[in-house]
This record gives C-alpha cells, sequence and structure tokens, in this order.
C-alpha cells in the first residue's frame, strides 16, 4: 500500500519532525489517500467471482472502519500458470498483458454506494482474450 499526498500537505511537514502515517491520517484526512495497488495470480472465473468480490468488499471495510477517507483499491488478476512460468520474484508489467484476465478499481467516490460485494460487480473489468 502506498499513500499519497498532495503538494500543499507535503510543504507543510516540517522534514525534522514528519508524524507516522496514524497521525497525519487523523490530523490530516482530507490531505492523504490511501493507495492499494495488487497484482494476484489467480484464475477468476464464474465459480470464485463471489469470493473474490467479498474480499474487496472487505477491503473497503476495513477503510471505513478505520476512518480512511480518500482510497483507491486497484487490483489486477493474472493467470495462474505466469506465476508457475515465471515464479514469484517477477515484476508484472505490459510484457505479461496477456495474462491479465482481470481488474477491480474502486475509488471511495465509487465505494459510497457499495453496501454489498455484488454492488462491485459494476467496477469488475475483464480482459478480451
Amino acid at each position: 500500500m502506498d499513500v499519497a499526498v498532495s503538494k500543499s500537505f507535503s510543504e507543510k511537514m516540517d522534514p525534522k519532525d514528519i508524524p507516522d502515517y496514524p497521525e497525519v491520517r487523523q490530523q490530516y484526512p482530507d490531505e492523504t489517500r490511501a493507495i492499494i495497488n495488487m497484482s494476484l495470480f489467480k484464475d477468476m472465473n464464474e465459480s470464485n467471482k463471489d469470493e473474490e468480490l467479498e474480499k474487496v468488499y472487505r477491503l473497503i471495510q476495513f477503510c471505513r472502519e478505520k476512518g480512511i477517507k480518500k482510497y483507491i483499491i486497484y487490483i489486477v488478476y493474472y493467470e495462474e500458470r505466469l506465476l508457475k512460468e515465471k515464479g514469484r520474484d517477477i515484476e508484472v508489467g505490459p510484457e505479461y498483458d496477456d495474462y491479465r484476465t482481470h481488474r477491480i478499481s474502486v475509488t471511495n467516490k465509487d465505494a459510497e454506494t457499495v453496501r454489498t460485494p455484488k454492488d462491485l460487480e459494476k467496477y469488475l473489468v475483464e480482459f478480451p482474450k
């Protein structure tokens, strides 16, 4: 997970006394954004789609419970065979685009209307084969 801050926010910080992340999130909730970016080597299909949407829903619930007001959840699913062929130490990039199967991208604004895991289906994209 990464944390992004606005330029004006970073200018306010004293480089000799930078607060830790929980303090920043509490003191400046509107000036930070959590970026949850994942690459998963998992074959997504109709039989496990609901389970995967449930996991993303739990991430949204976590952000809500922890008071994380601004966030982006971005997950790309790759075929499991990529992991078997290339191993765990690869860094996914454009050269592996043919292995992508699905993507889900949700922002805090999108999540305002998410009440169940099923509501996330509209943010799930299947890559053409």
